[in-house]
């Protein structure tokens, strides 16, 4: 999974301890997250927003400024995952309906019922990656699991079970690098085009 602090700040990468997060690159986080676009998803937007401007006002490691065309939130890095976690889980309550419990105190009531885990692939598995992104015509979600691993080198797969490609597989899903469609083809990308990933168990 890419770690939300590099997502929400790939335009100006954070540096130090202190990250400066805009209306807009939440915005985006939103819509990569949540591409359908409908009434409710929008209301969904506005809660998550709400919710992080909400945490801003009250939190003394963060500082809240309004600026022409929207607003930023300055925090340490340490809390981005928890604000912005607790408020992702806001917006996706407006969205399924859920819109009783209010914003502002669904930050607090999250980190109760879920974990928040940074998925990285191993030495072995980042190399495999990159090894079938450079044949791109492997790549591009037109192969199952089975058919990619087929594709491999003989070398390869003499050094990769079919069973250990699987789970590679999963891993890259889980870390933002890979789309597995319904009908088990894959797409896959390199690590430096991962997508913050949800995964609700």
């Amino acid at each position: 999974m890419t770690d939300l602090v590099s997502y929400l700040t790939r335009q100006q990468p954070a540096t130090g301890e202190e990250v400066t997060v805009s209306s807009a690159d939440l915005e985006r986080l939103w819509s990569a997250l949540i591409p359908q676009n409908s009434f409710a998803t929008r209301r969904g937007r506005d809660a998550f927003l709400d919710a992080i401007q909400a945490r801003a006002g009250e939190d003394s490691g963060t500082n809240l400024e309004f600026r022409p065309g929207g607003w930023q939130v300055d925090m340490h890095k340490g809390l981005v995952q928890s604000v912005v976690a607790g408020a992702l889980i806001a917006g996706l309550l407006v969205v399924l309906g859920s819109t009783q419990i209010p914003a502002a105190l669904v930050p607090t009531i999250i980190p109760l019922f879920f974990d928040v885990e940074k998925v990285r692939l191993t030495a072995g598995q980042e190399h495999l990656l990159a090894e079938i992104v450079a044949r791109s015509e492997r790549a591009d979600g037109s192969l199952t699991i089975d058919e990619l691993y087929g594709q491999l080198p003989a070398p390869t797969r003499d050094a990769v079970s079919h069973l250990d490609f699987v789970d590679f597989i999963e891993a890259c899903r889980r870390a933002g690098v890979a789309d597995v469609a319904p009908d088990d083809t894959v797409a896959l990308r390199a690590l430096d085009q991962a997508t913050f990933r949800v995964t609700l168990r």
